[in-house]
């Protein structure tokens, strides 16, 4: 019995393997920057926050509340993540509506 191993880290093997959308996706979604940044600027700055029966949007808008400037550019999405999600509006929209 033969078996295959799929290793997809590094954009160079995604294409012999057949998985260059995949990777594409992956390397390039920057709705998905965007989620991890809001969970970084969560774990870094030691916030609070109840997450349990919240949607990603819910919780940003927690997060945003009472901040400005500097501070609230730190959980809004950067201005290369703007450029993409108003290419991806149908999946933005998703996203925010999902825990």
């Amino acid at each position: 019995m033969q078996t295959k191993e799929l290793n997809l880290t590094h954009n160079l093997i995604a294409g012999k393997a057949g998985f260059e959308e995949l990777m594409r996706i992956y390397d390039g979604d920057k709705i998905l920057d965007y989620v991890n940044r809001v969970k970084k600027y969560i774990k870094e700055n030691l916030i609070a926050i109840t997450t349990k029966n919240k949607t990603f949007k819910e919780v940003v808008e927690e997060l945003k509340t009472g901040k400005s400037g500097t501070e609230l550019n730190k959980i809004l999405p950067t201005n290369g993540m703007n450029d993409y999600i108003s290419q991806h509006l149908t999946v933005y929209h998703c996203v925010l509506q999902m825990p």
